[in-house]
């Protein structure tokens, strides 16, 4: 957890940052404004000359010209905040707990970090495109590799687009040879492979599907177990378990650490639980009965 002295370096280093990146849009929209204001005169002027319908159409064009530029000003200003939050904060947070617990976790923001494990574990459509917000690698108590990734995963577009999950997934190595999947709702979309649901005494809470050339007594019930503890902990969220040959996927939704970008000790110290209760997740699911 954060000290008072640690929250004031921080907050700091933070303000420093944050208002150079503001700079910078402030500089894009006092140019855009004054352009706008060039071009909406221009079209006036030759407006006095022109005859219908070509005057009609100045104030639509204005008016286009208008909403391009608030659409800039409420998505710089809106996600200015939000990337230094996890450029900095979070990578704050990282830092302490990987001097805390004495691990190596590696932390990225890189949008363009690869991210083919949807395609892999069939949790959603593959139609989906990935939205990374940030990235962590590192390995597991038993010494397993994970991912970890705050995300959104979204198909279609424009009017038709939907948001699949928002939040966080982890994949990891296991050492079975069971395919099953075990989610809150929703079914399985992995390619070229059929599932079979399977009947349980929690069918209320989630469902359970294994691959229709398996039997039923090749369910892991400790997969069933593990998620129905993890759902338990989570009050209105949604949890999808992926299970295939020799990897471990996991996903629940919604997840926003952006929800504390406001800079204070409370919340730099909630960031610090969740990135702890992340961890701590990874490693449940790589227990070695799994």
């Amino acid at each position: 957890m954060f000290s008072e002295s640690e929250y004031e370096y921080i907050l700091s280093e933070y303000t420093i940052i944050h208002n150079e990146k503001m700079k910078i849009h402030k500089k894009i929209s006092i140019i855009l404004i004054i352009g706008l204001f060039a071009i909406v005169a221009s079209l006036y002027a030759l407006g006095f000359t022109a005859k219908e319908p070509a005057n009609v159409s100045i104030p639509v064009y204005s008016g286009i010209l208008m909403v391009v530029l608030l659409i800039y000003l409420m998505f710089s200003y809106g996600t200015g905040s939000s990337k230094a939050f996890y450029e900095f904060t979070v990578k704050k947070v990282i830092d302490k707990y990987n001097f805390h617990m004495e691990l190596n976790l590696k932390y990225s923001t890189d949008k363009k970090t690869k991210f083919p494990h949807n395609n892999n574990s069939g949790i959603f459509s593959r139609y989906c495109r990935p939205n990374i917000r940030m990235y962590i690698k590192g390995r597991t108590v038993e010494d397993k590799e994970f991912e970890l990734y705050e995300l959104a995963l979204i198909s279609g577009n424009g009017k038709n687009q939907t948001t699949h999950m928002n939040g966080v997934y982890i994949v990891l190595g296991n050492n079975t040879k069971v395919i099953e999947q075990v989610r809150t709702n929703g079914r399985p979309h992995l390619k070229g492979t059929n599932y079979s649901r399977i009947e349980t005494d929690t069918d209320y809470e989630y469902r359970v599907y294994l691959k229709e050339d398996m039997v039923e007594r090749d369910l892991n019930e400790n997969y069933k177990d593990l998620f129905s503890r993890v759902m338990r902990d989570s009050v209105k969220q949604k949890g999808y378990l992926s299970v295939i040959e020799n990897e471990t996927h996991f996903a629940i939704h919604p997840f926003k650490l952006n929800k504390y970008r406001k800079l204070t000790l409370e919340n730099l110290n909630i960031v610090y639980d969740k990135i702890k209760w992340l961890i701590e997740l990874v490693d449940e699911l790589s227990i070695k009965e799994f």
